[in-house]
């Protein structure tokens, strides 16, 4: 949104004509001196529902025309949009409309236009963590994938364009940008094309006995039936082969099939000990999150799954960089698939919004109501160069049906709840607050360290520039705190070791904005020793699931030779 004094305009992009002697007759009308003295105010309005009006059911005139007019009679102003407005283009930009009158007016006439045309009312921006390996997968050959899923959702997908360049550190942000619903259909798409890759090591004796071929006529067979990609790595370190399992997350059922399938025929009698692995990457960031205080989460999963999970140490200096992202499940199939759900169920999401009015201001007591009762982290924020408010909700996956409740009640309580798509393999049994205790507990510990914070409870993160603080003493609240960045004394040191709190800003790769610091007691990686498995992103080229095929005499008979 732009405002400044009107100059004379071309009108080939209106309507209706804003040549010079329109303004000077406008003036003239107003009582001023010139064109010149107008005030003129570009905002930005919904695309789609300029394109309902323009392209309804309704005459084009009564539904565009004749409410402009009247605004622009009632506010004694001059209104310019878009004439050449093409229904279902490729673009997804918002168009731009133009008011031009006295500074007052221009203020009404913008309010009357953007009470229905409003592009912050239900444009929002949300971003997931989804691992690195998988984004060439889900974005498919040229694009088409993905494309595919932005032309169906109405939403703009993005992945880290520094992954290609970059070869020391990776991002797993992806980022979703629509209204809501359509921001919604697209997380939960992305996460159907999600591959789903299961591992298992051959039995010594059984590599000893026969050389497994990827080209056999059993596993051709099978691939074809089971729409899977099946792989062999060497590990000569263990002097054993893993065999890869390759598919698609929407064709679960089929893929874990397939995998068991190979594990009985190339283990024979040892199938039944044979354990599976799986490999996903969580950033390192995350991993307080997703591991919970004093890693409750982490160890709850294990015992309900009974599976192993190692989180590598993100601080051993022994280990690379693009290693410390790797988190690898053990256990039998069906239990290491609901353990990978249960994490990605854990993971962080941030969805980002404006206030549709430049005046929203939402009290303190409801944030705090909220937060509490929706277990989220709220934090608003000042946009000065915009002259509006911005929003930034953060929970976990399992429960972003209270990221949209919190949006909804905060800046649109007249819309219906949004429906979510959540596998119910994400939900933890009797779960508990994931964020209450850590905001708890890093208020007790600010406000020792720094007793004058006007409001101890409500302390929320605010994104910023490098070297800014992280920490605004309320959530409502515009401003920073007055003081340098601060450290929060580690449990289980000596008093003078001290522990500098993540700093968190956009557009920076190897942060994300979906973290939150580092609090004491709630981080304790287990198992410190690197996996010896390795990474996913030597898994067998992603290619898009082709249609399904069903299984055929032949693999029948190749299962019982």
């Amino acid at each position: 949104m732009t405002t400044s004094r009107a100059a004379s305009s071309s009108g080939t992009s209106s309507s209706i004509a804003s040549s010079r002697e329109d303004l000077d007759d406008l003036a003239t009308l107003l009582g001023l001196p010139s064109a010149e003295s107008l005030v003129q105010e570009r905002f930005r309005v919904d695309r789609r529902s300029l394109e309902t009006l323009m392209f309804g059911k309704l005459s084009y005139l009564l539904t565009l025309l004749i409410p402009v007019e009247n605004i622009m009679q009632a506010t004694r102003t001059h209104i310019t949009w878009p004439s050449r407005l093409k229904l279902g283009a490729k673009s997804k930009k918002d168009p731009h409309i133009k008011v031009i009158g006295r500074s007052d007016d221009v203020q009404i006439a913008r309010n009357e236009i953007l009470a229905s045309l409003d592009t912050r009312a239900s444009r929002v921006t949300m971003k997931i963590d989804v691992s690195y390996t998988d984004h060439s997968h889900i974005i498919g050959k040229a694009g088409l994938t993905i494309k595919s899923v932005m032309d169906e959702t109405g939403c703009h997908i993005h992945f880290p364009d520094s992954n290609r360049t970059n070869l020391i550190e990776k991002s797993n942000q992806v980022s979703i940008a629509g209204d809501v619903a359509g921001v919604e259909k697209a997380r939960a798409k992305v996460r159907e094309l999600t591959p789903l890759i299961f591992c298992f090591d051959l039995p010594i004796l059984g590599v000893l006995k026969m050389s497994p071929d990827p080209s056999s006529p059993y596993i051709k067979s099978l691939q074809e039936a089971y729409n899977v990609q099946v792989s062999l790595r060497s590990r000569q370190k263990l002097n054993s082969t893993q065999v890869v399992v390759k598919g698609c997350e929407w064709e679960v059922e089929k893929v874990k099939e397939a995998t068991q399938l190979l594990i009985s025929h190339m283990c024979d009698s040892l199938a039944s000990q044979v354990l599976v692995q799986m490999m996903i990457e969580i950033s390192p960031q995350h991993h307080s999150i997703v591991l919970g205080r004093n890693n409750e989460c982490l160890r709850g999963i294990m015992q309900r799954t009974s599976t192993q999970i190692v989180f590598l140490d993100p601080n051993d200096p022994n280990i690379l960089p693009l290693k410390k992202s790797n988190v690898t499940i053990t256990g039998s199939i069906h239990n290491v698939y609901l353990a990978r759900q249960q994490l990605i169920g854990s993971l962080p999401v941030a969805l980002m919004f404006e206030a549709p009015d430049r005046s929203t201001v939402v009290p303190s007591e409801q944030i705090n109501h909220l937060m509490n009762n929706l277990d989220v982290v709220i934090t608003t924020k000042y946009r000065q160069k915009q002259n509006n408010v911005s929003f930034i909700v953060r929970g976990i996956e399992r429960n972003i049906n209270n990221i949209y409740e919190a949006r909804r009640r905060l800046v649109a309580q007249n819309e219906p709840p949004i429906e979510v798509n959540v596998p119910s393999n994400y939900m933890i049994p009797n779960a508990g607050p994931t964020f209450k205790n850590s905001w708890q507990l890093l208020n007790e510990n600010l406000f020792r360290i720094y007793p004058n914070i006007p409001s101890p409870l409500m302390i929320t993160p605010v994104l910023g520039r490098v070297g800014e603080p992280l920490w605004s003493p309320a959530p409502h609240s515009y401003h920073m705190l007055p003081f340098p960045p601060y450290h929060v004394p580690v449990r289980g040191f000596s008093p003078t070791t001290t522990q500098p709190l993540l700093m968190d800003h956009l557009g920076h790769f190897s942060y994300s904005s979906l973290s939150l610091p580092d609090l004491p007691g709630l981080y304790n990686s287990i198992l410190y020793n690197p996996s010896s498995v390795s990474s996913p992103s030597a898994s067998p080229r992603a290619v898009s699931p082709v249609h399904h095929i069903s299984s055929d005499s032949t693999l029948t008979k190749a299962g019982t030779t």
